[in-house]
């Protein structure tokens, strides 16, 4: 992060500011336990999880009680994220009156790839077989904000034993999926998606405020507020 802050006069202030945020993590399993696809390996080496036992939190130990050999094992998952944060603003400041105008921008995208081994879920009660989740792995999901943007300007005006804080602030956020394309997996095709913009498209937003101080009695001692 970085932010350069100057007063340009006696009355006036500009601030500007950039943050950078990336994230990259692996959540994948001990050595040996991730099986190349289609290999026998890869099919034997699936996911076993037991409902009953589960509930009960005994994930470590339902393996060799139950035939329950791994919870989440063969699962790998691949996050990439990075964010980008822009902002700047003007302040104007004369003791009686005071504005400020600024702008704020956030973008960057977030993929994340998954994957497991042979692409199933095997379900058991209490040790017996009861039923399968299948998965349509690997997966890969491209993700990524083009602008979160807000301007915005607000205002501190006295007037004898008035001051007025009008404000408003303006919003706008778009986000799209780049193309993608995924492997075949055991029960999910080869797949291709082509880019989609507007992921949403969420247009002009506006946030107007307004309150009001009065100085009932000119002393600073009591006064009169609304909003």
């Amino acid at each position: 992060a970085a932010k350069y802050t100057g007063t340009l006069s006696n009355s006036l202030l500009a601030e500007a500011g950039y943050s950078f945020n990336h994230e990259q993590y692996v959540i994948t399993n001990q050595a040996g336990v991730n099986k190349t696809p289609f290999s026998p390996e890869w099919y034997a080496n699936h996911n076993r999880t037991d409902t009953a036992l589960n509930t009960m939190g005994y994930y470590s130990t339902c393996a060799f009680a139950t035939g329950c050999t791994s919870w989440n094992g063969g699962t790998v998952s691949l996050v990439q994220a990075t964010r980008r944060v822009l902002s700047a603003s003007v302040s104007y400041v004369t003791g009686s009156h005071n504005i400020k105008v600024g702008i704020q921008d956030s973008f960057g995208p977030y993929n994340n790839y998954y994957e497991r081994n042979g692409d199933l879920n095997a379900n058991y009660v209490n040790g017996r077989p009861q039923t399968v989740t299948v998965y349509n792995t690997p997966v890969i999901r491209f993700t990524s904000v083009k602008y979160d943007l807000g301007l915005y300007v607000q205002d501190t005006w006295t007037i004898d034993r008035l001051t007025l804080n009008p404000g408003v602030r303006m919003q706008w956020f778009n986000s799209w999926a780049p193309e993608s394309g995924m492997v075949a997996g055991r029960f999910a095709p080869h797949r291709f998606f082509a880019a989609q913009e507007n992921l949403p498209n969420w247009g002009l937003h506006a946030a107007p405020r307004m309150s009001a101080a009065y100085d009932l009695f000119g002393d600073g001692t009591t006064a009169l507020k609304a909003s």
